[in-house]
């Protein structure tokens, strides 16, 4: 019975140095961009006039702070117009990533003034 308290203990031990919660405060610019080209994927799929999309390569994303990375987006539309927008990409303390997007509402030559 006591060698299985050992054993217990130790499970408990690893379980809790593995949690978010003391996770690494820094955020790694890698890790902004894979969130990056996530997050432009998905906006990209969402907005009728965008056609495609680039994402910075990871060092050329910029750090605000210890936890906060932003990275350049272009968004493409079906002519080629180029649209900007960025992804702000942010550790928690507790070890959680949090994101933002900015990118213009519409970006299709349609909407262009002439």
């Amino acid at each position: 019975m006591r060698r299985s308290s050992c054993v217990a203990a130790a499970v408990v031990m690893a379980t809790v140095a593995a949690t978010p919660a003391y996770a690494d405060a820094r955020l790694a610019k890698t890790t902004a961009h894979r969130v990056a080209v996530q997050v432009s994927d998905q906006t990209c799929s969402a907005l009728q006039w965008c056609k495609g999309y680039e994402v910075v390569r990871a060092p050329r994303c910029r750090r605000e702070h210890v936890r906060s990375v932003y990275c350049r987006v272009t968004f493409f539309t079906a002519a080629r117009d180029r649209c900007g927008g960025v992804v702000s990409v942010s550790k928690t303390r507790r070890g959680r990533i949090d994101r933002g997007m900015a990118v213009p509402m519409d970006c299709s030559a349609a909407a262009a003034p002439s």
